[in-house]
């Protein structure tokens, strides 16, 4: 019964993203990553509980039984990639909290760097 697409699951394949909060979004392509409900926490400055409470719903909206399954319910139900989710919010500072590094930040400054230049 998990796998069948909910009315929510249908709506949403019909509109795409748009049942999804902008949060909903980030939890969901920090999930895609393989995080964890602590390290969405950390990742978004909410508590676990909070995080959690987003996968419910997130889970509810896409007719998925567990938290693991929701990036591949997203796929089937919009056809979009998860981890897109992330892409832009994660380098978009947040209002009135520090900017969260990215993960290929290192991996980035090194390729706009001249070669024989180390800084």
């Amino acid at each position: 019964m998990g796998n069948e697409p909910t009315k929510e699951s249908l709506k949403l394949h019909a509109r795409g993203t748009a049942d999804l909060t902008n949060r909903q979004g980030q939890v969901l392509g920090y999930l895609a990553m393989g995080l964890t409900a602590n390290e969405i926490g950390e990742r978004l400055r909410i508590s676990t509980r909070t995080a959690r409470a987003h996968m419910d719903v997130l889970k509810r909206k896409l007719g998925a039984n567990r938290s693991r399954d929701l990036p591949i319910a997203y796929r089937r139900a919009t056809g979009l990639d998860p981890l897109e989710l992330v892409g832009a919010t994660e380098l978009a500072p947040h209002k009135n909290k520090a900017r969260p590094k990215h993960p290929l930040a290192d991996t980035r400054s090194d390729q706009n760097r001249p070669p024989g230049n180390p800084t």
